[in-house]
């Protein structure tokens, strides 16, 4: 499935994964691929990265084999992220004054994290004062949803758990559950080759 085509069922996964914090109304498809600062730096192929409205950047990344590190390269795709929002010189005129744009990073494992909650299947990672959960900056925000662990049949009403759903169960799918029959899961099975 071509992302730019189906760029308002991106939207529907990323409003269901920011769960109101904040609402996405358009996005615009941009290069996957960041260039290391030096010559002998590793450059960055992104699955899927998009600029909102307001010039933040979704990145969403799919792992299905498991990765040693993947937190690591988790915050290595930020931090290149951030260092390309650094403008050279002034900027309009004036000096950059360190702004920094919202950076949401989304990743879909196949695979367990190695420290994250045994409990639970999606993870919201922040930047916060410890012992207050008080937020240090609300312009970066990761969230990892761990397809193996989910294991719900029934009562599946939140957004994440019918993504969660159709992430561990899409390829053996027969037909669309009903739950699932509603306006923003008709356009991925229609743009899907599976049902």
């Amino acid at each position: 499935m071509e992302v730019s085509r189906h760029k308002e069922i991106l939207i529907d996964f990323l409003n269901d994964i920011l769960k109101g914090q904040k609402i996405i109304m358009d996005l615009r498809i941009t290069n996957k691929e960041v260039l290391g600062k030096q010559i002998d730096n590793r450059s960055v192929l992104i699955d899927v990265a998009c600029e909102g409205e307001n010039g933040e950047t979704f990145i969403v990344e799919v792992q299905r084999a498991s990765q040693k590190f993947f937190n690591d390269r988790a915050l290595y795709y930020c931090a290149n992220i951030i260092t390309t929002n650094a403008p050279k010189g002034k900027y309009n005129g004036v000096e950059w004054d360190y702004e920094q744009k919202e950076i949401y990073f989304v990743g879909i494992l196949d695979f367990l994290l190695s420290n994250a909650p045994k409990q639970q299947y999606f993870h919201r990672v922040n930047l916060e004062y410890e012992g207050t959960h008080l937020k240090f900056s609300k312009k970066f925000q990761m969230s990892f949803l761990e397809v193996p662990k989910f294991s719900k049949e029934d009562n599946i009403i939140s957004g994440i758990d019918q993504w969660m759903y159709i992430f561990k169960n899409l390829k053996n799918l027969k037909e669309v559950p009903r739950f699932l029959r509603i306006p923003k899961f008709k356009k991925l099975f229609a743009a899907s080759n599976y049902l």
